[in-house]
């Protein structure tokens, strides 16, 4: 059996030659820092473990300690699985320890020669010559790791090295364990089986020195987060600008508008400065107008105040009439009422009685004469009082009838008179009457006349030809910008059409291209995997059936691929040679139905595959350069047919605007005319509600006119019959007195004569004298005297007042009212007049004003055109505008005036829009500082500095929209290809270093499972019913973990991505966040820190989990603790030693401190396992050593350091047993 056999040393630490057989279970016994510790590190550096590893760190290296001299060796005899003896030999040299093998066991003449000087050490050199000229094969020096790779015959070692042949054929002829076996990393287990402290932290740093040298490396990340800072700068930048792209367009369309907007100023420009000289022209005109308008409106009221003051003379003068005649007639009023004061009526009656009273008296005085007669004779008395009587009367009735015929014919007269009068104030005021009607009636007559006009003209009213010229003239202009905005719609629309057209197309490119780059990518991938197949990695499965197991792809490696078990032409058989050649596992198939796997292929079919492949992926590449260069051109169109489209809808904008424009204007001076007309209709409205209240003024006048006619009529007829009444009342009074005195004077004749006759016959009957009767007589003949008297007193008054009656009362006071009459007639005409002048002169005013009003607002309008172009001409200087032809145009002065005032303000905001657009990119891209676009923007910037009126300098924003599209438009696309290149470099290294871990954390896992399965029940442990061991991965556990998992998720999502964009922007906030966190300090600590140990246990009812050597020693005894330890150390012996039967050796320090029962478990395990224990303890009398078959002292005390075989006391019970058992068998 294959195995360490024993270690010879020659003149190392220990002096002359020492002999350590291993051949079995082996025991150095020995006193403390005596040296058994030191010899069992040398059963690590055979099985391959760095000779400098296992010295601890505070003594000298290997060479100063083992191999101090060039006389030194370190001799291991081993038997190879043939059965043949082999060595290896350690020397040291200047490089350090020199391992080299000998096909042949020791022989210490070999080494140690004997002559005449004494013995002495041969050198290596002479050692190796002499084995040579022997026949024996000697390998050249290697070193360690050559060493390790040909003694655990690790194929992947060896095919990392330079000298790949020499180590395989030193592997064939040296190797410990059989050819198609590997004791790979067996000398870490060693190592961690002799290490004394930190059994836990040994496994776990054995584990993952295994991880680290199968070529699991923990990662490492170059990349600089400065780096990563300014591709995140840049990547924000330009998906700044495709997210602004829209704003961009806003831009270009902003500014194409302004270059539309000054173009139209340009030509405004032109027709304004036209518009101004004729508006000088007309304005001059207007003017002159105005003044000729104002003097006719100066003449017309200076007539009207001159026709004003007349009249207002005339009516004064009316009035002062007025006021004369009323003060006579008042005065004659005053002046007979006087007269009645003075009862002069009565005392012109009385005078006209006083005749009657005379003859009254005188016949009283006879009558009371004849009373107081006492003697005379009656009868003679009687007859001649009768006869008096008679005559008397007779001649004052004649006297009356005289009178009264002078009275009639008198009243007669004066009623005649009064006919006639009455006759002419009726025919004068019949005439004053037909005056006044037919004035008004003319005024009446005109006024109804000019309402009609006025009725007529609101009916018929319309436009005026100048707005009729006006409203055609913005019709045509209309007419005009509409024809002019279809046309360019027509173009805009084609040109929609053609640019929609070549999105389809490029659509159809950008998909094909797409196609074209996952076509390259599967060509790529091809190419990769044809190149992974012919050149493996190490250690692969795929390497070692290339390089030792030549023609498998026609057997083997047909039979790898999962899907050939769903075939039914493959002819299965059953056969009982399983070594047979086409045979595999006894199953024999008919291997030549199968076509060759891809991967199973020979290396000159891979090398033509992939030459194939090759020129498929140039191929894609060609044709996605075909499509990318296409596709490029048909971008240049789409962004010429863009700039087109934006210029054609900025000029169908600004012709719609102007349309619109021009339907505003249409629509504005439609409304002004409507307004005008409205105003106009309000104007004849007015007029006409004026005409309308002047007509009814006039008719009320008429009839205030004809009722105060009437009532001046009423007032003169009642004046008049007033004063022919009183004066035909005089003449019918003395009338009516004349004949009451008649009546009265013939009462008083038949009266007395009656009295007469009484009185005689009285006389005659009594003859006595009546008393009182006399008394009465005296008295009326008192009262007669006193009022003939007194009317006598008055008869001058009388006649004076006869003389006024007739002068002043009857002709002076008619003519005083003729005259009241005509004064007020004057008075009335002349106030009529003054209206009448007043409405004419208002109206004539109006019409005048309302001209003058309209020439004024015109006047005005004109000044505010003139002042509107003069500002914009001034504004338009100071702009650089554009050189155009002489334009035409058809729009009114006003709406071009407009038109400019709104281009102005459009222009304004669009200088703004365009200044605060370019503002917003330049704080955009200044904010992304240190890159290429901004270094360039920069460049840019500074070479569109201005300066100002102030002499500061600033940035000419126009120029500025001419760097941002060659910015936006040339360099980022050319930046963009190396943008996303980084930005792949960047997640594919993130991406690596993800690999890795998760690899590493794939690999933990398999070490766990694998691990699990060779742990078994060969060592039982009392009380312990379920172990296993779990090498736990820690990579999940750290904090960028989730991170750095997102983020490589993100990354696969952007490479699964065709349209070669940049990444969003959780992807750059997730490689910010992965590299805020990455510990690359754990990273550097090595795998070690990546992966925990765990030993699960089940005593009795607990589950125990052991991670540390803390709680490995408090989950049970010491012995109990070391054989748990023991029995993981198993699983790993036997899962790194494979179905090899190389026995392997367990250097266990401090054995014989465990319990008998313990330690012949841990030997019954080992010895079930094959492996051989190297033990060291210091008591040579422990009871465990019977379990040893070679044991060794090491005697410190003596003059030298000795290391001597010792045999065990044989116990003679034992000895009895055994003879007894021997003698049986034989029997």
């Amino acid at each position: 059996m294959s195995g360490l056999q024993r270690i010879i040393l020659i003149d190392t630490h220990l002096p002359g030659m020492v002999e350590l057989k291993v051949n079995g279970h082996t025991n150095i016994c020995g006193t403390n820092a005596s040296g058994k510790t030191t010899l069992q590190r040398l059963v690590p550096v055979f099985f391959g473990e760095s000779p400098n590893k296992v010295v601890p760190a505070t003594r000298d290296n290997f060479q100063t300690w083992y191999l101090p001299r060039e006389s030194s060796f370190i001799i291991y005899e081993y038997q190879r699985i043939d059965g043949q003896t082999c060595m290896a030999v350690l020397t040291s040299s200047a490089t350090g320890v020199v391992y080299r093998f000998f096909d042949k066991g020791f022989v210490v003449e070999d080494f140690i020669a004997d002559d005449m000087t004494g013995k002495r050490s041969i050198a290596i050199s002479e050692i190796a010559k002499a084995s040579k000229r022997q026949g024996v094969q000697v390998t050249k020096g290697l070193n360690t790791k050559e060493f390790r790779a040909v003694i655990q015959n690790d194929r992947a070692m060896m095919n990392a090295t330079a000298s790949k042949r020499d180590l395989v054929n030193a592997a064939r002829l040296f190797s410990l364990c059989e050819s198609d076996a590997k004791l790979r990393h067996i000398e870490k287990l060693i190592k961690a089986v002799h290490s004394k402290e930190g059994k836990m932290e040994t496994i776990k740093a054995m584990i993952a020195a295994i991880l680290e040298e199968d070529g699991v490396q923990t990662p490492t990340s170059k990349i600089s987060k400065a780096q990563v800072e300014d591709w995140i700068k840049e990547c924000s930048l330009i998906q700044q600008f495709d997210e602004l792209m829209p704003q961009y367009d806003n831009l270009q369309r902003v500014n194409s508008q302004l270059e539309q907007t000054e173009q139209r100023m340009a030509e405004l420009k032109a027709l304004l400065s036209n518009d101004y000289s004729l508006l000088a022209e007309s304005l001059l005109k207007a003017e002159n107008d105005q003044q000729l308008y104002k003097s006719k409106l100066n003449e017309l009221t200076s007539e009207f105040e001159q026709s004003r003051d007349r009249l207002n003379r005339d009516i004064s003068q009316a009035k002062a009439d007025i006021d004369t005649s009323e003060k006579h007639l008042d005065k004659i009023e005053e002046e007979f009422n006087a007269w009645q004061d003075k009862d002069i009526e009565q005392h012109k009656l009385n005078l006209d009685k006083i005749g009657a009273w005379q003859s009254q008296l005188q016949s009283m005085t006879e009558q009371h004469a004849l009373l107081t007669e006492e003697h005379q004779d009656v009868e003679a008395a009687y007859h001649k009082r009768q006869a008096e009587l008679e005559k008397k009367q007779g001649k004052e009735l004649n006297q009356l009838d005289e009178q009264k015929d002078k009275v009639v014919a008198r009243l007669r007269d004066k009623q005649k008179q009064e006919s006639v009068a009455l006759q002419a104030l009726m025919s004068d005021q019949d005439q004053r009457l037909q005056a006044l009607l037919v004035d008004f009636d003319t005024q009446i007559q005109q006024a109804r006349l000019q309402l009609q006009s006025l009725k007529t003209q609101m009916e018929l009213s319309g436009p005026l030809p100048e707005e009729q010229q006006q409203m055609a003239l913005a019709e045509a202009s209309v007419e005009q910008a509409q024809l002019e905005e279809d046309g360019l719609r027509a173009q805009l629309q084609q040109a929609q059409e053609q640019l929609q057209q070549f999105k389809y197309q490029q659509i159809a490119l950008n998909e094909k291209l797409n196609k074209a780059r996952s076509k390259e990518k599967q060509a790529e991938q091809v190419v990769a995997q044809v190149d992974a197949w012919l050149n493996p990695k190490d250690n692969t499965l795929l390497q070692f059936l290339r390089n030792e197991h030549p023609g498998w792809e026609q057997h083997i490696g047909k039979l790898l691929a999962p899907e050939l078990l769903s075939r039914s032409d493959l002819a299965p058989a059953l056969v009982d040679d399983v070594a047979s050649q086409n045979s595999m596992f006894g199953l024999l198939l008919d291997t030549s139905v199968i076509a060759e796997s891809d991967i199973a292929q020979s290396q000159a079919a891979l090398e033509q595959q992939l030459q194939q492949a090759n020129e498929e992926l140039h191929k894609c590449q060609q044709e996605k350069a075909a499509i990318a260069s296409e596709l490029q051109r048909l971008n240049e169109n789409v962004k010429k047919t863009e700039q087109d489209f934006i210029a054609l809808q900025s000029q169908c904008q600004f012709k719609q605007q102007t349309r619109v424009r021009a339907q505003e204007d249409k629509q504005q001076l439609k409304n002004e005319h409507k307004q005008a007309l409205q105003e106009r209709k309000q104007q004849i409205q007015k007029r006409l509600k004026a005409e309308q209240s002047a007509l009814e003024k006039l008719e009320l006048n008429k009839q205030n006119a004809i009722d105060e006619h009437k009532d001046v009529c009423h007032d003169e007829k009642m004046e008049h019959e007033l004063h022919w009444q009183q004066l035909i009342g005089d003449s019918e009074q003395q009338l009516s007195s004349i004949n009451e005195q008649i009546a009265q004077t013939k009462q008083q004749l038949k009266d007395g004569l009656k009295s007469v006759k009484n009185w005689y016959q009285d006389e005659l009957a009594k003859r006595e004298v009546d008393v009182d009767l006399i008394a009465k007589l005296k008295q009326s003949i008192a009262q007669l005297k006193d009022d003939i008297e007194l009317t006598n007193k008055h008869r001058d008054s009388v006649r004076e007042y006869d003389r006024w009656y007739e002068v002043v009362f009857s002709r002076q006071k008619s003519m005083h009212l003729q005259q009241l009459s005509k004064a007020k007639e004057q008075k009335s005409s002349a106030q009529r007049s003054l209206e009448n002048s007043q409405s004419t002169y208002k109206q004539q005013k109006g019409q005048i004003s309302e001209q003058l009003q309209q020439l004024e607002k015109a006047l005005n309008e004109q000044r505010e055109l003139v002042a509107n172009i003069n500002s914009l001409k001034q504004q338009f200087a100071l702009l650089k505008l554009p050189t155009v032809a002489e334009p035409t145009d058809n729009s009114s002065v006003s709406a071009r005036v407009s038109e400019g005032q709104d281009l102005l303000t459009r222009h304004r905001k669009a200088v703004a829009d365009v200044d605060e657009y370019v503002h917003y990119f330049d704080n955009a891209i200044a904010q992304k500082s240190g890159i290429s676009l901004t270094e360039a923007w920069e460049r840019a910037r500074s070479d569109c500095q201005v300066e100002n009126a102030q002499g500061l300098p600033v940035l000419d924003c126009r120029k500025m929209v001419k760097e941002l599209d060659i910015l936006l438009n040339v360099m980022v696309p050319q930046h963009l290809e190396g943008v996303r290149n980084n930005g792949l470099n960047f997640g594919n290294d993130l991406t690596q270093y993800y690999n890795i871990l998760a690899d590493i954390d794939k690999r933990i896992s398999s070490q766990s499972k694998r691990i699990s399965r060779e742990v078994d029940q060969e060592l039982f442990l009392d009380g312990v019913s379920e172990s296993s061991v779990k090498i736990r991965s820690k990579v999940s556990e750290f904090d960028f973990w989730p991170t750095l998992l997102r983020f490589n998720k993100l990354h696969k999502d952007w490479l699964a991505d065709d349209s070669e964009s940049l990444p969003d922007e959780e992807y750059m906030l997730t490689i910010r966040e992965v590299l805020d966190v990455l510990g690359r300090a754990t990273m550097s600590a090595g795998v070690g820190h990546l992966l925990d140990i765990e030993l699960h246990l089940k005593e009795g009812n607990s589950n125990l989990v052991i991670r540390t050597d803390r709680q490995l020693n408090e989950s049970s005894s010491h012995g109990m603790a070391y054989l748990i330890l023991c029995k993981f150390l198993l699983a790993f012996t036997r899962l790194l030693r494979g179905h090899s039967k190389a026995t392997i050796h367990w250097p266990i320090d401090e054995i014989g401190t465990l319990a008998n029962k313990n330690v012949k478990k841990i030997f019954d395990a080992c010895r079930a396992n094959n492996i051989s224990v190297l033990g060291a303890f210091p008591n040579p009398e422990s009871d465990v050593l019977h379990f040893f078959e070679n044991r060794y002292l090491i005697d410190k005390n003596a003059s030298k350091q000795k290391l001597r075989m010792v045999q065990p006391k044989v116990n003679p019970i034992s000895a009895r047993l055994k003879q007894k058992q021997q003698l049986e068998a034989t029997a």
